[in-house]
């Protein structure tokens, strides 16, 4: 029989009608089940199809899901809406059931679950290839846990979902109506989902050393996903404050589709997925990446350097999970100042995320914002015992003890990270800003070695005196940091823009410091944040990053916490916007959903190139002069979030073919307003 007739799932049903063209091939170009499973070749290449439903953590989180535009960390250029970033205008409110999504959630994920399916049931032994039964069953685990992936990521957008529990086999002649099945209840399928991601964990290797499985599926995979998923679930959105909002969502048939009230369990349930996670990924020898000074002393910027951009391989164990196959260049070249490199110079860094890393001293230097003139949240609570200053600019160089040769100037253990008359704003910061953010006259390597040049040279007054060279970082265009800033997180020194040579990168799914972080939190909301254990895994994380530790108590050289879960939690929450900014959209993206906070920091709080005076040609911070640079503005269109935005709409096409579905909590149907 035709290998895509064969069998139909339930799952065919969810996907638009458009997808039949992809059962429907013509007759000389099918193949049977038995020339894709009798040959080791085409079973494995229906396999990577399989696996090529995880998102590249780079840039296909970036790009194709649109996370860097929908949440607060990253501000891709406005202006590539363009060229279909899509979800650019979907940030200033242009968004509807009928607007169209890169990420296409929807219709991909029942392909793969198919797929999946598809494979367990009809791959075999093949023992003239040397595909042994251990081998077979150990790809069937596989696709039993993307499976139960694929669910949760299609949870995770769309909420409550179609789903049927490891997808069934329909007959082909089944009427396409009896397919047409509407969701089913949000705790029904994360508790499947849990359930089969904790059975899986136990059948496969904690990871593989073997360099040809890079990127399958195993133990750690399971154990993270899971730990991701159930931290999610017992947060807020689906266990507190959003239960009041979704109590009368319901199925066609009146069957509620999120928890009615409450549960305190899923926070134990979390916490026990999050220690486990910890546990089995310590005791197999994964630790956080770090380099050090010639004195024995953790050298913080070529610890986080390693730690974004170097592999498993090249002795990175930080790293739990990686996608081998990513698009690295473009998430590197997007954020290279353009100059003369042809990079696109346009993949920003928000006021917002540079405000949030701490100072040297460890101190957060900003504690919320206050309404300017113009009716926006544009100006800065200053803590004023961060030592930190808008005013003026360095009377000296600042020097740190560190290797990085990133820095404008060495000087035998030291490097210059912060050159005189550097806005002050930006110096004596942590080294995960230094690592992360490139802002105006801020030296640049990828080979560069120059300042970068923010100044707007379409602009009457504008000069190159301050940065001492020709080059041109922002020309008016889309292709320019339009509020000030550029990502550099994971950029390396080596690297070349303009000859497009860069050192490999995999893509990080799940690493140690997130996991340290989750398992943090959910001691924190389960109850367990009263004790200095909270700060154990917390503070290994901190000390990698070259700040000081916390402690309840009172000893030199640590910040002393208030013994309060409400001062605990807000340190935590900044904790990981600094240390899982950028890199991996999903988490800030994740967490200001999960959190319900993203009316707090995007509607009437942020516009989406809010930063640095983009016009600006002066080396000045005067907020009455209109050519001064290193002012705070709006620069373009406010940022905007309503209640609906938490959950991806069901595209209307999709509400329309299937009258068992129901739209999203408070989507209506329309055309995105302008």
């Amino acid at each position: 029989m035709k290998l895509y007739k064969y069998i139909l799932m339930v799952v065919v049903a969810l996907m638009s009608l458009s997808s039949c063209n992809y059962l429907d091939k013509e007759p000389d170009t099918e193949l049977t089940l038995d020339m894709v499973f009798d040959d080791k070749d085409r079973m494995e290449g229906m396999l990577a199809y399989v696996y090529d439903g995880l998102p590249d953590p780079l840039w296909g989180l970036n790009f194709g899901y649109g996370m860097s535009s929908l949440a607060d960390d990253l501000r891709p250029s406005w202006r590539w809406h363009q060229w279909s970033w899509d979800c650019n205008k979907r940030a200033t409110g242009e968004w509807a059931t009928n607007t169209g999504w890169n990420g296409n959630v929807w219709a991909n994920m029942p392909r793969r679950i198919r797929e999946a399916v598809l494979f367990q049931q009809n791959v075999h032994a093949i023992p003239e290839d040397n595909v042994t039964q251990k081998e077979v069953d150990l790809m069937k685990l596989e696709c039993r846990a993307l499976v139960a992936y694929y669910y949760w990521w299609f949870a995770y957008w769309y909420g409550p979902c179609p789903f049927v529990e490891g997808g069934h086999v329909y007959d082909p002649s089944t009427p396409a109506s009896e397919l047409q099945f509407g969701q089913r209840p949000w705790d029904e399928i994360i508790d499947w989902c849990d359930k089969e991601l904790a059975e899986v964990a136990e059948l496969l290797p904690v990871s593989y050393s073997d360099p040809t499985k890079f990127g399958r599926v195993d133990k750690l995979f399971c154990l993270a996903t899971r730990a991701r998923m159930l931290l999610f679930n017992a947060s807020e959105l689906v266990n507190g404050k959003g239960l009041e909002w979704y109590k009368d969502h319901v199925a066609k048939d009146g069957t509620p589709l999120f928890p009615q009230a409450k549960d305190p369990k899923k926070w134990t349930r979390a916490l026990e997925a999050c220690k486990e996670l910890v546990e089995v990924a310590e005791a197999n020898g994964f630790e956080l990446y770090k380099e050090y000074n010639d004195d024995g002393t953790i050298d913080p910027f070529m610890s986080l350097l390693g730690a974004y951009s170097k592999t498993a391989k090249a002795g990175n164990k930080e790293v739990l999970f990686a996608k081998y196959s990513v698009d690295y260049g473009s998430y590197i070249t997007y954020g290279c100042v353009r100059g003369d490199t042809g990079c696109n110079g346009g993949m920003s860094v928000s006021q917002s995320l540079v405000d949030a890393f701490a100072m040297s001293n460890g101190i957060y230097p900003i504690d919320g914002y206050e309404y300017g003139s113009n009716g926006y949240k544009m100006q800065p609570i200053i803590n004023p015992n961060s030592g930190y200053n808008e005013s003026g600019f360095a009377a000296d160089d600042i020097w740190y003890k560190t290797k990085w040769t990133g820095a404008e100037q060495r000087d035998g253990e030291r490097a210059k990270v912060t050159s005189k008359d550097t806005y002050n704003m930006y110096i004596n910061r942590e080294p995960r800003f230094y690592i992360t953010v490139t802002y105006n006259e801020k030296w640049v390597d990828n080979g560069q070695k120059r300042k970068a040049n923010f100044y707007n040279s379409k602009m009457e007054g504008y000069t190159n005196s301050y940065v001492g060279h020709d080059k041109v970082d922002n020309d008016d265009t889309h292709d320019a940091p339009n509020n000030g800033y550029l990502n550099n997180k994971g950029n390396r020194p080596e690297d070349h823009a303009k000859n497009r040579t860069y050192a490999f990168r995999q893509g990080k799914f799940y690493g140690l410091a997130e996991a340290y972080l989750n398992y943090t939190e959910a001691m924190i909301e389960a109850g367990q944040w009263g004790t200095e254990d909270v700060f154990t895994y917390w503070n290994k994380v901190r000390e990698r990053a070259g700040v000081p530790l916390y402690t309840f108590g009172k000893e030199e050289g640590k910040i002393t916490v208030a013994k309060d879960q409400a001062t605990v939690r807000d340190l935590l929450r900044r904790e990981r916007r600094v240390e899982l900014c950028c890199e991996d959209t999903y988490i800030r993206y994740t967490d200001i959903r999960r959190w319900m906070i993203a009316e707090e920091v995007c509607e009437g709080t942020d516009y989406y190139h809010g930063g640095m005076n983009y016009k600006g040609v002066e080396r000045s911070c005067d907020p009455n002069n209109p050519k001064a640079f290193f002012v705070r503005s709006s620069n373009e269109a406010p940022r905007v979030w309503k209640r609906e935005y938490y959950w991806m709409p069901i595209f209307q096409t999709e509400s329309d073919k299937n009258p068992n579905l129901v739209q999203a909590p408070f989507w209506e149907s329309g055309a995105a307003e302008k």
